[in-house]
């Protein structure tokens, strides 16, 4: 106990906690709880609600505990990221760049989770977009040589649309 507070005391300290106090509260936290009845099944929300009142600055620590990592796999995974980031041949990235795309990385979904609907909407909404049709090529989805009266923007949309929808559901 004398340890977790000596670590942990600054934080505890601003949040209002007895450090004082941490030990005898753990005594009797204990010895309320070895006195109850299937103990060992009571989720740590019930203990806390229950013993508040009685021990408030011991649940305090336990909450600090528990928000603590237990492993240290995401950050493994961010410097991961990062050396595929910056590597030799993109060595002079900026810090803030290599930091938005970390994030991007590792906060987006992955490929099947990701459904890119909301996002394709947004970018045919946002603005104006160029009028011109696009040059043709073999493996254009789009028929370039139709000369129906069909205005051919909000038809290149939709076509994109449901090309993109399509490979997200793949």
């Amino acid at each position: 106990m004398e340890c977790l507070a000596e670590k942990f005391g600054d934080i505890l300290e601003a949040g209002s906690v007895d450090i004082f106090q941490l030990g005898i509260q753990w005594t009797s936290l204990k010895e309320k709880l070895y006195q109850q009845q299937n103990f060992r099944s009571l989720s740590w929300e019930t203990v806390n609600t229950i013993h508040q009142q009685s021990c408030p600055d011991i649940l305090s620590l336990i909450d600090l505990i528990l928000t603590l990592p237990a492993h240290s796999a995401d950050c493994e995974r961010g410097f991961s990221q990062s050396k595929l980031i910056k590597n030799d041949w993109r060595s002079k990235l900026k810090d803030t760049h290599v930091s938005d795309s970390q994030c991007v990385i590792l906060e987006t979904p992955n490929e099947q989770e990701f459904c890119p609907k909301p996002a394709v909407e947004h970018w045919s909404v946002c603005s104006k977009r160029r009028t011109e049709q696009p040059a043709a090529r073999n493996s254009c989805a789009v028929d370039c040589d139709s000369d129906d009266s069909v205005d051919h923007d909000d038809e290149l949309e939709e076509q994109l649309l449901n090309v993109v929808l399509d490979e997200g559901s793949d």
